[in-house]
């Protein structure tokens, strides 16, 4: 077996604004500062006909995309922007430009007193190995039966494969045929996918990026609106916990596996995974690679895009003991003082019941 080592990242982020910011003089000057030009570009395949989308780079290499910023007028005159940071994880590229901006951008919102929150989070899990693809198989727990057919593989030399079904459409060639203008990046319609809030794909990223080493990558998109890095992390990890993915030295056996697989997936009343049909596939050779630390993943999401509680009222991700101290101390003050209030409260108050229980005395 050829299978190096796997590890997991946060591959893209975007973030959404309320307004659209990119007319403030002091977005201007922020943009002079750290030297960033940026271009219009055509989205045609934004549901918005007020979007305008913007591709951000540095001035010393305009070749770079560091991000892109879609800004949006909502047909009741609402605006905001969604900044998309998307390859945070390159092998044949620098990623460290596109990370320091993202690191940059969140820390002009903070200083700046923008609101805004987590739109997207995609988790990549690469694994770095010759093998083929067709040698894995990715199960979803649960009875969502709108899955992909194992088998299955789309986009040049057979090299992605979709778990969920993201396409509305039923028909196979029809969906081939939708499926191939999203993957060369075509005008499709956006009406087109169903709108899911979680769905995953595996693929060799060695074909997509034309590297000179096996990478295969499993990546999970998060399409949720986060306030916190709670929210965020919470939400990966329940999220991973749905797939499960197995690998096979033998190819038939696999394909084996996957004919198990889709007789689950054609019983609507069934669950996709149990342990029945783990132990089947764990017969047939296969096995099962865990995802391992997310230490990696919540160190980022921690460290980068929440850093210095920027987009959160959740003021206790970055409190120091020396903060703590100070709110313990600060909060003792504060009962001492309460309950010496209540004291005198009862000394005055009994006081004057004492003087009427007196007056009332006979003589």
């Amino acid at each position: 077996m050829n299978l190096l080592s796997w590890k997991l990242y946060v591959d893209t982020v975007v973030i959404r604004t309320k307004d659209t910011i990119r007319k403030d003089e002091k977005f201007n000057k922020f943009m002079k500062k750290n030297k960033w030009g940026f271009k219009k570009e055509i989205n045609k395949n934004s549901k918005s006909s007020y979007a305008n989308d913007y591709r951000f780079f540095p001035k010393s290499d305009p070749n770079i995309t560091l991000f892109h910023a879609t800004f949006t007028k909502t047909s009741k005159g609402d605006n905001y922007t969604n900044w998309k940071f998307c390859g945070l994880v390159q092998y044949n590229d620098n990623d460290d430009d596109r990370i320091e901006a993202l690191k940059i951008l969140t820390e002009y919102f903070k200083d700046n007193g923008y609101e805004y929150i987590i739109n997207q989070t995609d988790i990549a899990f690469d694994i770095f190995t010759d093998e083929s693809m067709k040698k894995f198989l990715i199960i979803k727990k649960g009875k969502d039966k709108k899955i992909t057919n194992p088998h299955v593989y789309v986009g040049e030399h057979e090299s992605t494969h979709y778990i969920e079904k993201i396409i509305k459409e039923d028909n196979d060639e029809k969906a081939k045929e939708i499926m191939a203008k999203l993957l060369h990046r075509g005008e499709v319609n956006p009406d087109d996918f169903r709108d899911l809030r979680q769905h995953a794909y595996f693929y060799d990223k060695r074909i997509k990026d034309d590297l000179d080493f096996g990478i295969l990558r499993f990546e999970v998109s998060f399409r949720k609106q986060y306030k916190s890095n709670k929210d965020i992390i919470s939400t990966i990890k329940q999220g991973l916990a749905c797939y499960v993915v197995f690998y096979f030295e033998n190819i038939e056996n696999c394909n084996k596996a996957k004919e198990l697989y889709i007789d689950r997936l054609n019983k609507p009343t069934l669950k996709n995974m149990t342990e029945t049909l783990k132990s089947e596939i764990l017969n047939l050779g296969g096995m099962e690679i865990n995802w391992g630390s997310l230490n990696e993943v919540i160190n980022f999401i921690e460290d980068i895009i929440f850093k210095d509680n920027t987009i959160t009222p959740n003021q206790s991700i970055n409190t120091t003991k020396k903060d703590i101290d100070n709110k313990i101390s600060f909060s003792i003050e504060h009962i001492l003082l309460i309950i010496s209030v209540i004291i005198a409260f009862i000394e005055v108050y009994c006081g004057q019941k004492k003087c009427e229980i007196l007056n009332k005395s006979p003589p």
